[in-house]
């Protein structure tokens, strides 16, 4: 399984970007290195929440700021719109399949009212385009997404600063973490 990109719009701090995760003959590691607080955990969170509808850690957000950008609000409010729409992208390859996995949700301004996230899969299955999506649709969604990455493993897949810390504090993980450290060189 490889990420070939992540688009995000209006998702937490993220109005509109896109993250292009390139082959290189060299070898397949993106690692992301920024000061803290600028969003690089949020880049994992856009991923997981696409995915599992969720946080790094597994949790549903219940207390923390909204997953819409705040800016892109202001300036919808600003312009008499009445809602804004948060989206995340990834494309994944995995077993020679390509799927874009979408989850989209609407939220009403400015009374922050969340609609339910839709869920959008599209991939090729045998030369034919499949489009999964929709409520009747989502148990055999959460099935293509468990195949590709199944939610229990995730917690090795994405790591930020956090987990990596915890991780380490147990010694039977030095090796890991050696290693970690000589390729961040």
């Amino acid at each position: 399984m490889r990420i070939n990109y992540l688009q995000l719009k209006n998702f937490r701090q993220y109005k509109d970007m896109k993250i292009e995760f390139k082959k290189n003959d060299k070898g397949d590691l993106h690692i992301f290195i920024a000061n803290n607080g600028s969003g690089k955990t949020n880049i994992m969170n856009a991923i997981s929440w696409c995915l599992y509808q969720r946080d790094l850690d597994g949790h549903q957000r219940k207390d923390k700021l909204p997953d819409f950008n705040l800016r892109a609000a202001k300036e919808a409010e600003e312009a008499g719109e009445d809602h804004i729409d948060i989206s995340v992208e990834v494309q994944i390859e995995s077993c020679g399949e390509v799927y874009t996995i979408t989850r989209m949700q609407h939220v009403v301004l400015p009374s922050e009212f969340a609609q339910k996230p839709s869920l959008k899969i599209i991939y090729q299955k045998k030369g034919e385009t499949k489009i999964i999506e929709g409520d009747n649709q989502q148990k055999e969604a959460d099935e293509i997404i468990q195949d590709i990455l199944p939610q229990a493993i995730s917690q090795y897949s994405f790591f930020d600063g956090e987990t990596l810390q915890n991780y380490f504090n147990d010694n039977k993980n030095s090796s890991v973490k050696d290693a970690i450290n000589k390729m961040a060189r």
